[in-house]
């Protein structure tokens, strides 16, 4: 625990709106869980079972110096009793996704995500990837699809060793029908089929509470902490964060941008055969497991029909491709992502990075995410600007089969993660 974690005033902790228990409920703060670190979160606040001002039928958010229960009771609630359970007498079947679930899915999605995605984009997930077909469950109730879960076929790679893995993804749960043991049948489920699909390891980037979940109930190993870094590109964006530390926030938005030169600098994205011979001669984290790159692979991740709006940028010199940049939309206006970062060496990956930056400001963006695990390429990123955050996106992994791998998955130093590993969820 930080120095003087336990010993900030009360104010400080009510200053920050989505903590207010009078106006926020769980959704409201998972929203903001980017400017928190769990650690804060669960100090600050636990939730109840009442109704929210803005959004009925969720759970508020307790003040951190308000009991939950009279004194001498337990300090916490069970995930059951803060959470909806399906209508009674109401039973629910789960099975494998067809086809013929992919409209009563994109229903589900857009009930729980608030937006709805293109037809297009979900071939993409789900039918299009080089490494195979997702493999999800779905929960129905009376024809209706009101659960989904999945995992991603992903190619993972130890050195010259190839394996396939799987991420898990869009979890979703129709708001009449929420619960811990729908949940659990889902999770636990479809971790049962893909190990049967041949999937050896299954790994996740979970909010705090899937997080919990996969741990405490699914028997899944929190292995660590990915660092987020974050370039603010406007002194006006703070992030959220008020008072002095907001300022210093801001501050960092006067960082110059260095103007990229040596390299012939293109955002456009390279063909396939281009693609393969700069692959070939990349300088990747060798002896490590990470997700397998391939020209396919990123070809089909940021393609068109990602939704994100994805840009390729590229240093050449000599008429071959040295650095290659990919940046994308975040979730957030006027906010971007770096999703892939690689090179032969660090100063085309450099030039790249810093024409995305320049281009960046030039559209209005206000700051640019990324995500790295401890590596070669946090010089590049601290060298444009970039700065770590105090929060963490946790690292979860889980193996299907009694199999034994090139490496020990449970092992957070044998990990590389970057942007894409996570952009899409």
């Amino acid at each position: 625990m930080r120095f003087g974690a336990r010993f900030r005033p009360i104010g400080w902790w009510t200053s920050r709106p989505s903590l207010r228990a009078s106006k926020s409920c769980w959704a409201c703060t998972k929203a903001n869980w980017p400017m928190w670190t769990t650690a804060e979160l669960l100090r600050a606040s636990t939730p109840i079972a009442r109704p929210c001002c803005r959004e009925p039928g969720r759970a508020l958010l307790r003040p951190f110096w308000k009991p939950a229960y009279p004194v001498g009771g337990p300090s916490w609630r069970p995930v059951a009793e803060v959470t909806m359970s399906s209508p009674p007498g109401q039973s629910i079947q789960i099975r494998e996704a067809t086809p013929g679930d992919d409209e009563g899915v994109n229903r589900l999605f857009q009930t729980v995500f608030g937006f709805e995605r293109s037809a297009e984009h979900f071939r993409w997930k789900v039918y299009d990837n080089p490494d195979g077909q997702m493999v999800a469950l779905v929960a129905l109730a009376a024809d209706q699809v009101v659960g989904y879960y999945g995992f991603w076929p992903t190619g993972l790679r130890l050195g010259g060793k190839h394996l396939l893995g799987g991420q898990g993804l869009d979890i979703m749960l129709h708001p009449d029908h929420r619960g811990l043991p729908l949940a659990l049948r889902l999770c636990g489920g479809c971790i049962d089929l893909a190990g049967q699909r041949g999937m050896q390891l299954l790994y996740g980037l979970p909010n705090a509470l899937a997080l919990k979940l996969q741990v405490s109930k699914l028997n899944s190993d929190h292995v660590g902490d990915v660092p987020l870094w974050v370039r603010i590109l406007d002194h006006r964006e703070s992030l959220g964060v008020p008072g002095l530390r907001g300022c210093a926030v801001r501050a960092l938005g006067l960082l110059p941008l260095r103007l990229p030169h040596g390299f012939d600098l293109k955002d456009t994205p390279p063909d396939e055969v281009q693609l393969e011979a700069f692959l070939s001669r990349v300088k990747l984290p060798h002896g490590r497991l990470r997700v397998a790159t391939t020209a396919s692979r990123l070809l089909w991740r940021f393609g068109p029909h990602a939704q994100r709006n994805y840009v390729w940028h590229s240093a050449w010199q000599g008429g071959e491709l040295q650095g290659l940049v990919v940046v994308g939309d975040h979730t957030q206006p006027n906010m971007a992502l770096l999703s892939e970062m690689l090179g032969v060496a660090d100063a085309p990956q450099e030039a790249a990075l810093q024409q995305a930056l320049r281009h960046l400001k030039h559209r209005g963006v206000t700051a640019v995410h990324a995500m790295s695990s401890a590596g070669p390429r946090d010089a590049i990123l601290k060298a444009c600007g970039f700065r770590r955050r105090r929060v963490t996106q946790p690292l979860v992994v889980h193996k299907p089969l009694a199999v034994t791998l090139p490496a020990n998955p449970h092992v957070f130093e044998d990990w590389v993660i970057f942007g894409a590993d996570h952009d899409v969820y």
